[in-house]
């Protein structure tokens, strides 16, 4: 389980991004930071959304200048 304390923005209209199923938003934590995308994936182990009540989403986290810099430090 992760706690953290802080803030979000939306990147953008938020009420569209949810229905399209891609919701770009930035957080101001003190643990997470930075900007991160929820994905709605459109198929599930049963089958898809249209034989699924389930509603499956990833969380993915944009890659920040800093990552880049250090991977290129790493290389």
């Amino acid at each position: 389980m992760l706690w953290d304390r802080g803030t979000w923005e939306p990147e953008g209209d938020p009420d569209r991004m949810l229905a399209k199923g891609d919701l770009k938003f930035s957080l101001h934590g003190e643990k997470l930071r930075g900007s991160w995308v929820l994905v709605r994936m459109r198929h599930d182990k049963f089958g898809g959304r249209s034989k699924s009540k389930r509603n499956n989403w990833l969380l993915i986290k944009h890659t920040t200048n800093f990552q880049k810099t250090a991977m290129a430090m790493l290389s």
